[in-house]
């Protein structure tokens, strides 16, 4: 008998009356029972009772009973709306026979967030056995929070039957026109029936998804004993756990048979279910059967059958078991300590949620403090998703109202968020959000942590740039885009200082003919160094730091002879520039100009030749530097003595020539990703004019070029360095 109404709606309130007397149930023959309507505020939602009258009716009149208490629970707290919708049944992963995957519609529905208890199946058994389910059993369980088992597939329909008359529902299991409260007889579903029932296989599935399809799992397509109760073993590929065999927390000394862990103690799925892997085995409605192919709507299995499925896994099974597609049958009079169940109650195809939303992974970008945080809506919840995007801030579990937000977006399926000026060095912790009529809802918590910028280094940010130019007739043409990925450029030229501290070390260590090399002081730039002699200290500088060498031949760090490398670019050592990577950083942001500064040139700037025949040179002092012409050649000066360009960069207008990676070449025509310069020739570029150089070797576009095997006292380097990860 159905003694109140179902209230539509979300969240929804169910009525459980708490009956002043007993025999309520079974009045009278012919009466009809009943209650009162309570008074309620459609936007009263809390938890505090109403009052109400039972009676009854037969033909002599009616009569009404004591007033009796209606205590009102948040179906939230206790069970997930499904929303209804279209899902990918089944899969074919691994050769199991979860096959054919198909089109499935589900209409929304309740599912519990537990596997029942055995504190609660004991609270609904105490009441069973005094209101006609006089043979419910006791059931398994190691501990009140623990799921029951032990039970059969009839023992749990007829509890959600106990339930449903316990707390004033419809009963879902019919049996010879009456509800099924006893025995092992031919049941029918009413699944219009506001009870609660065990799910459908189909159901289960959907439920257990969490949203996420083409999966094995919850949470992706591994396994390990941090996400699951379940026996690992090396069987399987999917199964990464570090423990193996029964889980190690929940089988430790001293605990008992069975391993089950208390319910919720691994993390939810995406609608908020807990342990749809392992635990114990679920109940579901279905006789097992072959699947039938093609599209189904709420698709109830076969009509017959001698088994009835499970779901899920257990902490006594392996992996393959625990998928999300795998299938079971057991005979329904079964139970054993590894069978459970959860119990599933009708919802209207309208009733809405929160989008269910996944955080996804943290990828730096180009430029640092610039990562991207990817998510994907995989349920809008039954309402259209107004916004979505990522939230992210210094401290743990950020809310909207104390983190930065990404700029919002809207819709279901996969986004990314493009997240910039974040401060170096410096963990964040971010979530996707997704917001819809109902409300906003979180994926889970990721981190990440920015670069920090390596001492020395100064940062030339992603980008296009013009490189060439027309300026004075000179073949620096022709002009065109390049857009280069991030980079670390050294700040100042190399050093003798450090070149001398690389050198020790590489001798020692496989570097045997690096050269002393020159320089006039420990602060001034080294010269007289080849091409060769650089690209082996770079790879003597990255070892001696620990990084991966840039350089290699045969496969092997590239350290003595003079044999041409292959580069791996993605390496995060030291190299030289490409020649598009030093213009670009040459021109410190500044485009069209000679100079990083301007368009003409004088001895307060750079340590140079100058000479009259250049119209853009107007230093008051002629030839080589006036400060820096002492002593012997060279006239260099010390690395740092002129204003750093826009990037922060120093001397990238003459001290001395640069080396860099490229072939001397003409340039290709048109725009251009990351350009490495020509295949191969007799040249490598050089850049930046030097102290001996006349004004125009100064300028950022100029090239110079010098066979790889060559030195000069006017020739030297700097070193580039991909972005810290």
């Amino acid at each position: 008998m159905k003694f109140l109404t179902r209230l539509p709606g979300f969240p929804r309130w169910i009525y459980v009356l708490v009956l002043a007397w007993s025999g309520l149930i079974s009045g009278p023959s012919g009466a009809v029972l009943g209650a009162s309507s309570p008074t309620e505020s459609p936007t009263d939602n809390t938890a505090s009772p109403d009052n109400a009258r039972s009676f009854a009716t037969n033909a002599l009149g009616t009569r009404d009973s004591a007033e009796i208490t209606i205590q009102k629970v948040d179906i939230s707290t206790e069970f997930s709306l499904i929303p209804a919708g279209i899902f990918a049944m089944g899969d074919a992963l691994d050769g199991e026979a979860d096959t054919p995957v198909r089109q499935v519609t589900v209409s929304a529905f309740y599912m519990a967030k537990h596997e029942t208890t055995q504190a609660l199946w004991e609270e609904v058994r105490a009441w069973g056995l005094s209101n006609g389910y006089t043979d419910l059993p006791v059931g398994g369980g190691i501990g009140p929070h623990h799921p029951v088992q032990e039970v059969s597939w009839f023992d749990a329909i007829k509890w959600c039957n106990a339930r449903s008359e316990k707390d004033g529902l419809t009963p879902c299991y019919t049996a010879n026109d009456g509800p099924m409260r006893t025995g092992q007889r031919k049941v029918a579903m009413d699944v219009t029936a506001d009870g609660y029932r065990l799910p459908t296989e189909a159901e289960w599935e959907k439920a257990a998804r969490g949203g996420l399809s083409g999966h094995r799992f919850p949470w992706g397509d591994t396994i390990t004993h941090i996400q699951a109760n379940y026996w690992s073993e090396d069987t399987y590929a999917y199964d990464t756990s570090l423990t193996r065999e029964h889980h190690h927390t929940h089988a430790s000394v001293g605990k008992k048979w069975p391993f089950t862990s208390p319910v919720g103690v691994f993390a939810a799925n995406d609608f908020g279910l807990y342990d749809m892997a392992g635990n114990v085995w679920e109940w579901c409605w279905d006789w097992n059967g072959a699947y039938a192919s093609g599209p189904q709507i709420d698709p109830k299995g076969p009509a017959s059958g001698t088994h009835r499925t499970r779901r899920g896994g257990c902490w006594h099974h392996p992996a393959d078991t625990v998928r999300i597609a795998h299938r079971q049958h057991v005979l329904p009079d079964y139970g054993d300590n590894t069978i459970g169940f959860r119990v599933v109650m009708l919802a209207d195809d309208s009733a809405s949620t929160a989008p269910i939303v996944r955080t996804g992974t943290a990828v730096a970008g180009e430029g640092v403090g610039t990562f991207t945080v990817n998510g994907v809506v995989t349920s809008d919840g039954g309402s259209p998703v107004t916004a979505r995007g990522v939230i992210y801030g210094l401290t743990p579990e950020t809310t909207m109202a104390n983190a930065m937000t990404s700029p919002a977006g809207a819709g279901s399926g996969a986004f990314s968020s493009a997240l910039t000026d974040l401060a170096l060095d410096v963990t964040y912790y971010a979530r996707a959000y997704a917001t819809n009529a109902i409300g906003t809802r979180f994926g889970a918590e990721i981190t990440f942590k920015t670069a920090k910028t390596p001492t020395g280094f100064c940062l030339i940010s992603e980008g296009a740039f013009a490189m060439g130019d027309p300026l004075d007739g000179l073949a620096n043409a022709p002009v065109r885009q390049i857009t280069l990925n991030a980079f670390y450029l050294a700040q100042h030229e190399t050093t003798k200082a450090l070149w001398d501290s690389v050198r020790e070390w590489g001798a020692s260590n496989g570097y045997t003919d690096l050269p002393d090399g020159s320089g006039k002081s420990a602060d001034h730039p080294v010269q007289n160094v080849t091409w060769f002699d650089v690209i082996k200290w770079c790879n003597a500088r990255s070892e001696k730091d620990q990084l991966e060498p840039c350089y290699t031949v045969d496969n092997r760090p590239f350290r003595t002879g003079s044999t041409v490398p292959a580069v791996n670019w993605a390496a995060h050592g030291y190299r030289l520039p490409t020649e598009a990577e030093w213009e670009k950083a040459a021109r410190g942001g500044l485009s069209g100009k000679r100079f990083h500064w301007g368009d003409t040139i004088n001895h307060n700037q750079a340590n140079y030749g100058s000479e009259s025949a250049y119209v853009y040179d107007i230093s008051p002092t002629r030839g080589s530097h006036p400060t820096y012409t002492v002593g012997d050649h060279p006239y260099t000066s010390p690395v740092g003595s002129f204003a750093a360009n826009g990037y922060g960069l120093y001397d990238t207008a003459g001290n001395v020539w640069e080396w860099c990676w490229d072939w001397y070449g003409a340039y290709a025509p048109g725009p251009q990703h990351n350009p490495k310069g020509a295949t191969s020739g007799p040249y490598r570029v050089t850049r930046g004019g030097s102290w001996y150089d006349a004004a125009r070797h100064s300028r950022a576009a100029a090239r110079g070029r010098i066979n790889p095997v060559n030195q000069d006292n006017d020739l030297g380097f700097r070193v580039l360095r991909l972005l810290v990860p």
